[in-house]
């Protein structure tokens, strides 16, 4: 790179002569717009500067220069003079334009020998131009040239000494930098062995720690909890027993109230128990499989055997008889089967829950009748008690408030049919059969079961 940076300075050195070169040819033909100039060139004297000398311009006979975009333009046309058919006219008049045409020539010649001048002192004045920034651009490049390798001098310097540093004192700093780093390692390894050794000791007496808080918590639930399940059985047998006296209580007092009664009421029902339920029914369709019907009074002996054990006053032959009749025919055709009947009057009858269930299954034709209930049966049981309970309910709450049915359909619970058989399902866990006495156990104590007869009157 120095070496072509001198050769450009020294290129340029020499000031420019006063001949023509091919570059005063070049700008003069580039302002003039002509072609390319030739190759062809004189020479002068060998060992002196060679000058460039152009080949003569050469224009089309007939055309003006004007300037370097109009150079090629036509002279004016002039149309001959008419021939007179004087012979000396003619002649005068034709040398007289012979001359002016000389005249015009000359003139043009002389416009186009100016503009020419002028584009050719442009070309010069353009090369002069370009010889001084050529002179000074080689001063700028020798002038870099020197800049440059005063710098590479000073870096190569820088250098020397550089390396002469990383072989001496670079030796010896790494060196002392290997122990340091040698020893630093070892001395927080130790350190941070120490930390390790620290925290297993702290977590270990923590552990221990919390395992006799632990302990310590464990205990004192144990007596706060034992202490509490102490105090809620003693609560819950003082409420108990004040719920039970003020329920028997009310009860005596209601049940004494219907005894005293002159009129007929669907209250009254309450007057007689659960257990009296399935052998009044019995008694009233001793055949298998026939419904209570008002026709054949069949719906008159059940109530007949009711009045028996405590029923008052009657019910026979009353707008009430007939109307509980009705409540209980969900599908007004005159007939209620038997075991519909059965858990229903037992609904409003007294007794326990477990009550309830007895007279239910011990209705006639009630599924879940017998000493041992199947799955399928204990299934269609509580099936036909939700059945009951959902279309039979509502009317007969409307019967014993004296308000329209639809007042009392959202006051009367109904568990749903698929939670019943998963209810069931867990029972029998694959059993084929289990003891009537468990399953109607299992129905008394079972929330979701119970709901089932739940007696309407509280309602």
């Amino acid at each position: 790179m120095p070496g072509m940076l001198q050769t450009i300075a020294t290129a340029f050195e020499e000031l420019p002569r006063q001949a023509t070169t091919l570059q005063d040819i070049t700008h003069l033909q580039g302002r003039l717009g002509g072609p390319k100039p030739s190759p062809s060139f004189v020479g002068v004297a060998s060992g002196a500067a060679q000058t460039m000398l152009p080949s003569p311009l050469t224009f089309a006979h007939g055309t003006v220069y004007v300037h370097n975009r109009r150079t090629d333009e036509s002279r004016p046309v002039v149309q001959p003079l008419a021939r007179t058919g004087v012979p000396t006219v003619d002649a005068t008049f034709h040398k007289r334009s012979e001359m002016l045409m000389q005249e015009m020539a000359s003139e043009f010649s002389k416009f186009s020998l100016a503009g020419l001048a002028w584009a050719e002192q442009q070309a010069r004045d353009e090369a002069t131009l370009d010889a001084e920034r050529a002179a000074e651009d080689a001063a700028i490049a020798k002038k870099r040239f020197e800049e440059d390798a005063a710098i590479a001098a000073r870096r190569a310097q820088q250098d020397g000494e550089r390396s002469q540093h990383d072989g001496v004192a670079g030796t010896s700093f790494r060196a002392s930098r290997d122990e340091e780093v040698s020893a630093l390692s070892t001395r927080w390894r130790t350190k941070f062995a120490e930390l390790a050794a620290s925290l297993e000791e702290a977590l270990l007496a923590h552990e221990q720690q919390l395992a006799l808080d632990e302990q310590r918590r464990k205990e004192e639930e144990a007596r706060m909890q034992e202490k509490a399940t102490r105090e809620a059985q003693y609560a819950a047998e003082r409420a108990k027993g004040h719920a039970e006296l003020a329920e028997d209580a009310r009860r005596l007092a209601e049940l004494a109230a219907l005894r005293l009664a002159t009129t007929p009421s669907l209250r009254s029902l309450a007057l007689v128990s659960c257990e009296h339920v399935a052998p009044a029914i019995g008694y009233a369709c001793p055949v298998a499989g026939t419904p209570l019907r008002l026709h054949d009074r069949s719906w008159w002996k059940c109530l007949h055997l009711l009045e028996a054990e405590g029923l008052t006053p009657p019910l026979k032959a009353t707008e009430y008889a007939s109307g509980l009749f009705h409540a209980l025919d969900d599908d007004a055709d005159d007939a209620v089967v038997c075991a519909d009947a059965g858990y229903l009057l037992a609904l409003l009858t007294t007794g326990s829950t477990r009550d309830r269930i007895d007279a239910a299954c011990d209705a006639p034709g009630a599924p879940g009748g017998g000493l041992t209930v199947t799955s399928a049966a204990a299934a269609r049981q509580l099936q036909l008690c939700a059945r009951a309970r959902k279309m039979c309910a509502p009317k007969l709450t409307a019967l014993l408030r004296n308000v329209s049915t639809a007042d009392t359909t959202a006051m009367v619970p109904v568990p749903a049919a698929d939670s019943l058989e998963r209810s069931v399902a867990t029972l029998f866990a694959g059993t084929a059969s289990i003891p009537a006495d468990r399953f109607r156990q299992w129905a008394a104590t079972t929330p979701t079961v119970a709901t089932l007869f739940a007696p309407l009157s509280r309602y």
